[in-house]
């Protein structure tokens, strides 16, 4: 993989005949080079509208882009030095990064819905903010978020429960299936404003959808559910 590091464009590309992303001059600093030239091993690297960030083989991630997007440190309270022993990236298409810690825990850094909003500390009670669920982030194996609204965010921890934060209308707050997302949850499956979640007895759960209820919805059906998608 590698970077464009055009003033305007900040979007990856991949060498044809390298894994390695070559870092240009002006990044050094953060990945502690002497050379002119540097070759580090990325594990994975992501981007949305206007930033990217790469994990590099040793847990480190390096941002960059616009700032706005999370693609410079430091990110509101996230600094470089919270930028490492992780496993792996998440980001929404609209602005910000998410990030799962090797022990299982969360950090989240830029704007997360395209609008002025820092979702880790706002008080717009339209949102929930992560800052406020975070201690519930225990031993999280996958997070997804809504495709094109909202800016809203469910992550699975490994005891099978879900944690959800963002705007409350499209999926960030999970109240009303609460009951059915405490436990028993295998997969999230992200929709353009709400969520599905699989259980390990075949059922399906749905929540958001964009209604001021905060739509809800529990299926079961005569054959257990193993798998399906959102077109």
């Amino acid at each position: 993989y590698g970077f464009n590091f055009s003033s305007t464009i900040y979007f990856p590309y991949i060498l044809p005949d390298s894994n390695l992303a070559k870092i240009s001059t002006r990044y050094q600093a953060l990945l502690g080079a002497n050379s002119t030239t540097t070759y580090t091993t990325v594990k994975q690297l992501i981007s949305n509208d206007g930033a990217s960030a790469a994990l590099l083989s040793n847990g480190n991630v390096v941002v960059l882009g616009a700032s706005y997007y999370g693609g410079t440190m430091p990110s509101g309270s996230v600094t470089q030095s919270d930028l490492v022993n992780v496993s792996k990236l998440f980001c929404y298409r609209y602005g910000g990064f998410i990030a799962i810690k090797t022990n299982g825990s969360v950090i989240t850094w830029g704007v997360h819905n395209g609008v002025n909003i820092d979702l880790n500390t706002t008080t717009d009670t339209n949102y929930i903010n992560f800052n406020s669920v975070r201690s519930q982030c225990v031993g999280v194996i996958d997070i997804k978020a809504t495709i094109t609204a909202g800016g809203s965010f469910a992550a699975l921890n490994s005891n099978g429960s879900v944690v959800t934060w963002g705007a409350k209308s499209f999926g960030g707050d999970k109240t009303t299936a609460a009951t059915f997302l405490s436990s028993g949850i295998t997969k999230i499956i992200n929709g353009s404003s709400f969520f599905f979640a699989l259980k390990n007895d075949g059922s399906v759960v749905k929540w958001g959808n964009g209604t001021p209820s905060y739509s809800t919805a529990f299926f079961t059906t005569s054959t257990p559910v193993v798998d399906f998608i959102v077109t």
